[in-house]
């Protein structure tokens, strides 16, 4: 080869060298979809719950009609078997079903199948026997199920000023309330215990009632808006709100009924939504505001309870909402039109990576594209190379 062509090789060589460091992207080559996609049928609803291979979802059974009102519209549970991949809608019934719970093969939900007489109701669904059975349909509201074992509570609402906690006993058939006359709200239950948010100014805080005996005591006095995410033996688990606002929970607090401890194990300014919590593990969403068609939709993040170090799930394309996690899986819906649909993750037996927390909107500076810099460096050396045998050649 001629000194000349050498030089054009060498020219041509910087150019693709230059090229790589100029070639940009917008914010987003860091995002992660960790999920796998699992169910596109049915996708959508207020809220996801699951237990061992279940799944469960409300959502709409026929094309959405904006002149209708929610309640004269089709919301059905739906059954997902994650070991079959089945799907099932669990009630024929045409009005709304809600907010489903469940523990083992037992499914509850809200009912709205007389709302015009009763009020919400609530029913229950046993997938083995595939039975359906009400649990409670007394005139008022009954809200916020939760189901444990043979338990179902929840908080009945007679008017704006009241609330009561009640719970069925599934082998007795029977409902009890818990002591009356003061305001009780978000119940929550562990084997034969119920824990809930209950009182007014100084009285008021988490109490816990004991089913076997029916006394109720005070756990923790505290003014703070608070959602209980679990009971382990001596040990509370709940997120509480710096704002006051319950869809702005942002601390995590570790209680220990035994030694009265309330130990702060993360404390940040992201607002946590939608938490479950299972184990050690904490999931949640993490909503920017923005369209669901861009990246400034919700994400999904996990906290390691023992750590108290948080790692994303699904930092994807569109609205990631609703995580819940049951053993080793989380599920959680995207709402992304090219990619909606029912996500499942499933943590290997090793130590996650952590990554910091979201601490504000995502980088919209341009940063260089993944990958390219690398393929550039690597014909930019094979140029010079097969440029400096033909020339030795």
């Amino acid at each position: 080869m001629t000194r000349n062509g050498m030089k054009w090789l060498v020219f041509v060589a910087l150019l693709l060298a230059i090229s790589s460091a100029g070639v940009t992207a917008t914010a987003g080559g860091d995002l992660q979809r960790n999920g796998t996609l699992i169910a596109t049928a049915n996708v959508g609803g207020d809220n996801l719950a699951i237990d061992g291979d279940y799944v469960v979802w409300s959502s709409l059974q026929h094309p959405y009609d904006p002149h209708e009102d929610r309640r004269e519209q089709d919301y059905g549970v739906n059954l997902y078997d994650l070991s079959t991949g089945e799907m099932t809608l669990l009630s024929a019934n045409p009005a709304n079903q809600n907010f489903p719970v469940i523990s083992g093969d037992r499914v509850v939900w809200e009912d709205d199948r007389t709302h015009g007489t009763t009020g919400s109701d609530l029913y229950l669904y046993n997938i083995t026997s595939g039975t359906e059975t009400p649990v409670c349909t007394r005139p008022g509201d009954q809200q916020f199920p939760v189901i444990s074992g043979d338990i179902v509570a929840w908080q009945e609402t007679p008017s704006r000023q009241t609330s009561r906690i009640y719970y069925y006993s599934i082998p007795a058939g029977t409902e009890t309330a818990i002591l009356p006359d003061q305001l009780q709200s978000r119940p929550f239950v562990s084997e034969d215990h119920i824990f809930y948010i209950a009182g007014r100014g100084a009285e008021r805080g988490i109490y816990r009632y004991d089913v076997a005996s029916g006394n109720e005591s005070p756990v923790f006095m505290t003014n703070a808006t608070l959602q209980i995410l679990d009971v382990t033996g001596d040990r509370i688990v709940w997120m509480e709100s710096a704002s006051g606002k319950l869809w702005e929970l942002n601390e995590i607090h570790r209680f220990n009924c035994s030694t009265g401890e309330d130990r702060v194990v993360l404390a940040d300014p992201v607002p946590k939504k939608n938490p479950d919590m299972d184990g050690t593990r904490i999931v949640w969403e993490f909503g920017e505001r923005g369209s669901v068609f861009e990246h400034n939709g919700s994400d999904i993040y996990c906290t390691d309870l023992e750590t108290g170090e948080s790692f994303p799930l699904d930092t994807g394309w569109g609205n990631q909402v609703h995580p819940a996690i049951s053993g080793d899986r989380v599920v959680w819906f995207n709402f992304y039109p090219e990619e909606k649909g029912l996500y499942l993750y499933e943590f290997e037996p090793e130590a996650e990576a952590t990554l910091p927390l979201p601490t504000e909107e995502p980088n919209k500076e341009e940063i260089a594209a993944p990958g390219f810099g690398t393929l550039a460096g690597i014909l930019a050396l094979a140029v010079v190379f097969f440029g400096v045998r033909r020339r030795g050649g």
